[in-house]
């Protein structure tokens, strides 16, 4: 199988022992991707903890929220919400420390379904409240329905 970038597994799988940083994580993060689109959210959910480990060590924010967004939404995937929810938390608080509505919105729905899974009723009402002004935010108020019936 083939990555969207034309990398092939093996190779990927090369590059993820890479002393290189910044090639391990994008290797990481492509077998994640790979793994997610073939319903594999064990090994997808553990590609994305490891891409989210050297996107730290990169202290390249951008990444570590999508990672950690990706990771915690694997945890959703897989029913492990009470795992999922610092993951989820911390891709929420780097979308809104870079102002990007899109990735607000994203991280809202998977975190508000694991803290009404969890009974944290109240929590996830204001997760759903915010996700709903940021998809107004991008222009997409019908999705806000759709990610807090998710």
């Amino acid at each position: 199988m083939s990555s969207p970038n034309g990398f092939g597994d093996s190779d990927l799988r090369e590059l993820a022992q890479s002393q290189d940083l910044d090639e391990r994580a994008f290797a990481l993060m492509e077998l994640a991707h790979l793994a997610r689109g073939s319903d594999n959210w064990v090994a997808a959910r553990d590609y994305y903890g490891s891409a989210l480990d050297v996107y730290s060590q990169l202290d390249n924010e951008a990444e570590v929220a999508r990672a950690s967004y990706s990771l915690g939404f694997s945890q959703v995937r897989l029913g492990q919400h009470e795992d999922a929810v610092p993951n989820l938390q911390l891709a929420l608080e780097r979308a809104r420390e870079l102002n990007d509505s899109g990735d607000i919105a994203y991280a809202c729905g998977p975190l508000g379904d694991s803290l009404a899974s969890l009974g944290r009723l109240d929590e996830a009402a204001d997760v759903f409240g915010m996700a709903i002004t940021a998809y107004e935010d991008i222009g997409e108020p019908a999705q806000a329905g759709f990610a807090c019936l998710s």
